[in-house]
């Protein structure tokens, strides 16, 4: 029962890892694409994956009149989002089937022990298949670790998730998916982010993948000092979560909808050095206790 049910769950990446499928893939979404919008296709670049046509919109420029407007589909950019999409998906198909193998009163160790070998052979066979898309063998680390540290698995797995995360993370992350959850829930709960519009799982995929090969960027909900604090606050955890690397990476952003810089932060650090406040004794003092726990 256990393995029927992981080779269910993990159909689909086991599908696409079969060989690489992504040409295949790319002209697959093209042709839909062209079959959903028919005329209203105005450009199509089969070799990049581009597909432009005419969508309509409204807004409050235009009075909640729709108005005609080109959208681009872009497959390069479009296809890491399918993964993360994917890969909570798993994750809440996961969580289900573990509840149904205890509802019938089963242990579901044996399920979770099985599907965690299955992700650890296709996390390597993502290397070997598609060794420049990075994002898929990080996406299934996420999938591993976040079994690992929800369902206690034994301890080779997370000593092998732990070692992984860091060589997927742009910043070398080096610690836990659960790490980074706690520092995103004390973040929110200090303004540090708003997590009405900013999510855990953003929060995590920018730290512990790497952002350059997506679209995820971390918004900040406080001015560049604090941003700067908190940042500060968390580079123990990494190996490379240096202000050279963040200029690098154009993942964080601020308040107004400025990428930081080198410039912005280094400034920022600056100011951070001639004063002091509550809101920064609080950020130093939860976020410490964090990284000392690690």
């Amino acid at each position: 029962m256990a393995l029927k049910s992981s080779d269910n769950i993990l159909h689909y990446f086991q599908s696409i890892l079969e060989c690489n499928k992504l040409s295949l893939l790319k002209d697959t979404a093209l042709r839909e694409l062209k079959e959903r919008y028919g005329s209203l296709v105005d450009f199509v670049d089969e070799e990049k994956g581009i597909v432009n046509y005419w969508g309509l919109f409204s807004d409050q420029h235009s009075n909640g009149e729709p108005v005609e407007a080109i959208v681009t589909y872009d497959f390069s950019k479009e296809f890491p989002k399918e993964i993360t999409t994917q890969t909570e998906q798993l994750k809440n198909r996961i969580d289900k089937t573990v509840n149904d193998i205890n509802l019938n009163g089963i242990n579901a160790t044996e399920f979770l022990n099985t599907l965690a070998n299955e992700l650890t052979s296709l996390i390597e066979k993502a290397k070997i298949v598609y060794p420049k898309l990075r994002f898929i063998e990080a996406n299934l680390l996420n999938v591993l670790t976040y079994i690992v540290d929800k369902y206690s698995l034994k301890a080779s797995f997370k000593k092998q998730s732990k070692i992984e995360l860091s060589k997927f993370s742009y910043f070398g992350a080096e610690t836990k998916r659960s790490t980074l959850i706690k520092i995103f829930d004390i973040a929110s709960d200090l303004k540090i982010f708003d997590d009405e519009v900013f999510f855990q799982d953003t929060f995590i995929n920018v730290l512990s993948s790497n952002p350059t090969k997506t679209d995820e960027v971390i918004v900040f909900n406080c001015n560049n000092e604090i941003a700067a604090h908190f940042i500060n606050c968390i580079q123990p955890l990494f190996n490379n979560l240096s202000i050279a690397q963040i200029n690098k990476s154009k993942s964080f952003v601020n308040k107004q909808g400025k990428v930081l810089n080198q410039s912005d932060l280094d400034n920022a650090n600056k100011r951070l050095r001639k004063k002091t406040s509550a809101e920064i004794d609080a950020i130093t003092y939860h976020l410490s206790r964090i990284v000392k726990s690690k």
